[in-house]
């Protein structure tokens, strides 16, 4: 496996920037809020988090006043009470952040580690923001980043549906937006380490013993007779066998199943004093007749 940067999600909440606003217009734009979680490359560690709102100049606040949607979007969230209260001018301004998130990196990384942006639209909005207004966050970012948004665009235009499933209402808070960028880049590293057909990377115990607790969950949970005797299956699957699917490829709940059906064919076929491949045409043959009848 290539080595890879620890990452560094990123979120800003800002007064918004105007459709046509040029590269410069953005990486000037004002910083009402700050977030940022720092993981290990395979997001199964998290270091540490910082978040703040920032002190807010007149000139931020009035363009924010500008932007109605933004405006509104702001206020919902809770944020614009924050910045417009008596006591805003006691916030933290953007560079004593700069100093708290340089911090977190030196304090659970090797001395100049650099780590990679990751969050998303950082690419457009945040990246530029940094190396701007955080110069010195800037020297510690590796040259690429990864930005989540060209995926999910990617994913929901060819599948036609979000990867997981959207949340009812979004936040507009910057730590939340974060939490939500890792929830799907998540969901992305599972596809991608489905994708993976080497055999030999998870023990086939482990796999049988998942697809087999999955089946005793389907069969507890998620079928049922109606009062007229006929079966019904709910569509939604229940808490206990999403708990058990979180974070596992779905490569490796097929080749549980696949592997769990192997040892069933050979129980049933040594019960019935057959071979594994007639007690197989055996099942076909019987779901076949199922399906015509």
């Amino acid at each position: 496996m290539a080595t890879a940067a620890p990452l560094l999600y990123i979120d800003f909440e800002g007064p918004g920037v105007k459709d046509g606003a040029t590269p410069d217009e953005v990486a000037h734009s004002a910083i009402f809020e700050v977030a940022a979680i720092l993981l290990s490359p395979d997001l199964q560690t998290e270091y540490g988090r910082y978040e703040s709102v920032i002190r807010p100049t007149e000139e931020a606040i009035e363009e924010l006043r500008s932007i109605p949607f933004v405006l509104d979007m702001h206020k919902t969230s809770g944020l614009y009470d924050i910045l417009t209260s008596p006591d805003a001018q006691n916030l933290p301004e953007l560079a004593e952040a700069e100093d708290a998130i340089l911090a977190l990196l030196d304090e659970h990384l090797p001395a100049g580690q650099k780590v990679t942006i990751a969050g998303t639209g950082v690419a457009r909005y945040d990246k530029p923001q940094v190396q701007v207004q955080m110069p010195r966050l800037a020297a510690r970012l590796t040259y690429d980043e990864q930005d989540i948004s060209s995926a999910r665009k990617r994913y929901e235009y060819v599948v036609g549906m979000p990867i997981v499933p959207a949340k009812p209402q979004k936040t507009h808070r910057a730590m939340a937006d974060i939490e939500d960028d890792i929830r799907y880049q998540k969901a992305f590293d599972n596809v991608y380490a489905a994708s993976v057909t080497e055999g030999g990377t998870t023990d086939p115990v482990a796999r049988q013993l998942l697809a087999l607790a999955l089946t005793e969950q389907y069969i507890q949970h998620d079928s049922f007779l109606n009062a007229d005797g006929t079966e019904f299956h709910t569509t939604r699957p229940p808490k206990v066998i999403q708990s058990l699917l979180e974070g596992v490829p779905a490569i490796e709940v097929v080749a549980g199943y696949m592997s769990l059906t192997e040892e069933l064919l050979r129980l049933l076929a040594s019960t019935n004093g057959m071979q594994p491949s007639i007690a197989l045409e055996a099942i076909r043959h019987s779901l076949l007749d199922a399906a015509n009848s």
